[in-house]
């Protein structure tokens, strides 16, 4: 008859909780938000050079320096750490494992609480299925270069990585010239940020043979100053990590495939006309954070029986996350219902229109008692306005 408690404390190890029998009718427990419990400790050896440690959650894995070998393949549940799955929070093979190669099939499989991953600059190669059954983890951290990391062989199974939500590397810093003559200038890049300078047109290039080629991998921003005033043909393709572009105005012409990889995966971006499912997909996103976390939605509500099921899903994620909502205002129905009706026609599209505007702000108004956060207005404004309110959420310190 209780109602489900927010918070559960478990003075012994997640592996003891595990074991621990807990009768029908406790639903109080068993159904709690956020379970805290402690952390076991062990180690033992893995292949022919290596060791492995675990503590407060992270599997560290070392090699004997000078010495290079591959985490080997198993079937999971044969792991030297297997029994201690369900303790793993992060897998760190960085400090002490440079000279790790690879990483064999199910070697980290399985692991249900996987948050974090660090890998080393020596790796080459994860198998498949080496992170098999493990969740997209929030973060991983890779030893060496950005054009190193492009270089590693991910074999499918291995969404882990390839699905994480964050993925840092070493920032490269490199600089030289471009061009000659009138046409000229010089180019930098530091903290992920490719820079050009100079004067007249950049040139055309192949595909790769770019003077800032061997950096583009790992570029996250472009900015391109004042006195260049054309961009060749492949200036920045292969930039597929690039998500701003800064033009000078006095730029008059781009060549083609200047900008190709982000045109790439801007193809990726696919439409559906299927009505969102708010139940799987808010469920679903509540299973994987294990923290209290920021959840922007981008959506809109078509009527309030699609509303309602969304309603009682925000709910549940309010009681640990903040939720903050970005709703585009639909100007041309606020028009329709606006505009002097001229026919019946005119009228019938006016009253549906305020019918469906009053059925929105009914359901803004009930998020805002629920205690979500909403940002609104045109499409023109609305990027301004979210990061607006994220700094404003960060200075009254809400995250």
């Amino acid at each position: 008859g209780c109602a489900p408690i927010h918070d559960v404390n478990f003075q012994g190890t997640r592996l003891q909780w595990v074991a621990l029998s807990v009768a029908p009718g406790n639903e109080a427990i068993t159904s709690c938000q956020y379970l805290e419990t402690g952390y076991a400790n062990a180690s033992g050896n893995w292949g022919t050079n290596g060791t492995w440690t675990l503590s407060y959650g992270t599997l560290k894995l070392s090699i004997t320096p000078g010495q290079t070998e591959a985490v080997p393949a198993c079937t999971d549940g044969k792991q030297p750490w297997a029994a201690y799955k369900i303790e793993v929070e992060k897998v760190e093979l960085g400090e002490g494992a440079e000279g790790i190669t690879g990483i064999g099939t199910n070697a980290f499989a399985g692991l249900p609480r996987l948050e974090s991953v660090v890998l080393p600059s020596t790796l080459q190669t994860v198998s498949a299925n080496a992170f098999a059954g493990c969740p997209p983890a929030d973060y991983v951290t890779f030893g060496g270069t950005w054009a190193q990391w492009a270089a590693v062989t991910i074999q499918p199974g291995n969404e882990a990585l390839t699905r994480a939500g964050y993925v840092d590397a070493g920032k490269t810093s490199d600089s030289g010239t471009w061009g000659s003559g009138a046409d000229s200038g010089t180019w930098s890049v530091s903290d992920r940020t490719l820079t050009l300078s100079g004067s007249g047109a950049v040139p055309d290039y192949s595909a790769g043979k770019q003077p800032w080629a061997a950096v583009l991998p790992e570029v996250t921003k472009i900015t391109v100053e004042n006195g260049i005033t054309a961009l060749g043909k492949n200036c920045f393709r292969g930039a597929s990590a690039a998500y701003q572009v800064t033009l000078p105005a006095g730029l008059t012409a781009i060549g083609a495939s200047a900008f190709a990889g982000l045109q790439a995966l801007i193809t990726r971006i696919d439409y559906s006309t299927d009505e969102t499912n708010y139940t799987l997909g808010l469920t679903q996103l509540a299973s994987q954070l294990r923290r209290r976390s920021l959840i922007v939605i981008f959506t809109d509500f078509a009527d309030t029986t699609s509303a309602e099921l969304m309603l009682e899903n925000v709910g549940r994620l309010l009681r640990q996350h903040l939720v903050l909502f970005v709703l585009m205002r639909d100007e041309e129905l606020e028009d329709l219902e606006r505009k002097a009706p001229q026919t019946p026609e005119d009228v019938s599209r006016a009253v549906v229109a305020g019918a469906m505007l009053r059925e929105r702000e009914l359901v803004v108004g009930r998020l805002r008692r629920m205690g979500a956060q909403i940002v609104e207005g045109p499409a023109g404004r609305i990027g301004p306005a979210l990061v607006a309110r994220y700094l404003d959420l960060k200075q009254r310190d809400l995250l």
